[in-house]
């Protein structure tokens, strides 16, 4: 653990493929985290597996609720769109 950001939180997505997995990683990391010194992501695919994981690690619970609130916000989006246009 980090001292710099001694909170965390993580996150496993299940998907129904490894296309699907592979697709929201890239739409869900493409972006800069906007307060780098707040808040650190990092996103992983398990091996073997369809489950995309994202690790949040935060300096204070605002910040950590803020970035998995957004997070939360822009996944939906992803998925739905996933869903909707991989058949």
């Amino acid at each position: 653990m980090d001292p710099t950001f001694p909170l965390t939180a993580t996150l496993n997505i299940p998907f129904t493929s490894l296309k699907r997995a592979k697709t929201a990683l890239g739409s869900l990391s493409v972006d800069k985290e906007l307060s780098p010194k707040s808040i650190l992501k990092t996103y992983t695919i398990l091996q073997d597996t369809t489950i995309l994981q994202v690790t949040f690690s935060a300096i204070d619970v605002r910040m950590l609720r803020i970035a998995l609130s957004s997070f939360f916000d822009m996944s939906k989006v992803v998925i739905e769109t996933i869903e909707e246009f991989d058949h």
